[in-house]
């Protein structure tokens, strides 16, 4: 029992002793304030690479004025991170510092101000956005041209409000035709954008990456993504036959030749047109078919000369255009001749009174008219024209003569859609 209770006794003088050691330990001071208050304005604000940005840094102690105090700059966040530069306040507590950064981003600062005991006082963070002094594309990002034709790229340049347009764009061909670089001047399009195009040709089958740059007023180049230019072999249009002759009314047809590097090109469009002529402005279009080939046909309206010619739109854009053809169109000249007859006074009577023939194998006898003076005052009646497609046609009318005699009658054939066209025969009825 004795000893239990020494036991107990030990263990409360350990706790004890815990207790008043733990006591008397020295407890840490509290943290002293900062000395020093420090704001900065503005907090955030956006400037044109090159151009000055300035802050304006407020230290304040205890409300007042900190005359002479010395503010470090530093780059928290973004390009070039780390101290900038120090300065120090005025008898009203402020400082002001001009930085400035070449090229377009966001960085992050804070000014700070060293207390006697080597403590550090911080302003919060502010941003200044850097926008690039310039900005520049070319276009198109990618293109088909063929050899002997010109590629035909457009670099636009932009800046923003304030800013400096450059004078000139340079392009850089990377590839076969490299020596064809070049620089080429800005037009400009508004106080904010403008744009430059360059063109060149190559006699080679190639691939080129081209870029386009600008020295900017941040004293800083520019480039733009790069694009390609792929060589092809060279189109050629023709067009087919150089000269030929139809009759008005009939069809005439032209074709069309589209070949690539001497092989037909299917596929391709083509237009054409009649380009003067009596039937100027007649337009159609056509697709190449396997052996490259389109037709085009239309009808004469009138005589005269057409002139036809043909255009092809490659898949670069390029328009090819053809030789020019012609179409000499002609009315189909009418040869009549009459057909004497023998007939009876006081008896109607149906019979041929005239014939003629057209060069036209195509002509068809309900194209022309005829009409028929019968030669004895009475009024004239319209014949009947009948016959084989190509002729020979026969013209029929249906009279009486009321009065024995020797008659003249005059029969006029007329091409009905060309009335230019038309021609007379003479036939003797002897009736009695």
């Amino acid at each position: 029992m004795l000893h239990l209770r020494r036991r107990v006794l030990a263990l409360l003088a350990t706790m004890l002793g815990l207790l008043l050691s733990i006591g008397l330990q020295p407890q840490p001071a509290a943290a002293d304030p900062p000395q020093y208050t420090i704001t900065v304005e503005p907090v955030a604000q956006t400037q044109i690479a090159g151009k000055w940005a300035y802050l304006t840094t407020h230290v304040r102690s205890a409300s007042r004025s900190v005359d002479h105090v010395r503010v470090d700059i530093k780059i928290v966040s973004g390009p070039n991170t780390g101290p900038l530069a120090s300065s120090w306040t005025d008898p009203s507590g402020d400082t002001t510092e001009e930085i400035s950064y070449a090229y377009g981003s966001v960085q992050q600062l804070q000014m700070s101000v060293t207390e006697d005991n080597g403590a550090v006082d911080t302003a919060e963070p502010i941003t200044v956005t850097w926008l690039p002094a310039a900005t520049i594309s070319l276009a198109p990002q990618a293109q088909t041209a063929y050899l002997g034709r010109p590629a035909a790229l457009t670099a636009t340049v932009t800046v923003p409000d304030g800013g400096t347009l450059p004078s000139s764009v340079d392009f850089a061909i990377q590839g076969a035709n490299s020596g064809q670089s070049g620089s080429k001047p800005l037009v400009v399009d508004s106080p904010t954008s403008g744009h430059a195009d360059f063109g060149y040709t190559s006699q080679s089958l190639t691939s080129d990456t081209v870029t386009a740059s600008v020295f900017d007023s941040a004293c800083v180049t520019d480039q733009s993504a790069a694009v390609t230019v792929d060589w092809q072999p060279p189109f050629a249009a023709t067009l087919a036959p150089a000269t030929q002759s139809a009759f008005t009314g009939r069809t005439a047809s032209v074709t069309a030749t589209i070949a690539q590097d001497g092989a037909p090109y299917s596929g391709g469009p083509v237009e054409f047109t009649v380009t003067s002529g009596p039937n100027a402005s007649r337009t159609g279009s056509a697709t190449t078919d396997a052996d490259g080939h389109a037709v085009f046909r239309y009808s004469g309206s009138a005589a005269g000369r057409d002139s036809i010619e043909a255009s092809f739109t490659d898949p670069a854009g390029a328009t090819h255009r053809t030789n020019t053809v012609t179409v000499d169109w002609a009315d189909a000249p009418i040869t009549a001749t009459g057909q004497d007859l023998a007939e009876r006074e006081c008896r109607r009577f149906t019979a041929a009174v005239a014939g003629f023939t057209v060069p036209d194998p195509q002509a068809a006898a309900t194209e022309y008219a005829a009409v028929v003076d019968w030669g004895d005052d009475t009024r004239s009646s319209t014949g009947t024209v009948t016959g084989p497609t190509g002729g020979p046609f026969t013209v029929s009318g249906s009279h009486r003569y009321m009065w024995a005699g020797d008659y003249t009658v005059t029969v006029t054939i007329t091409a009905v859609a060309h009335p230019s066209d038309h021609a007379t025969a003479t036939t003797r009825v002897r009736v009695g």
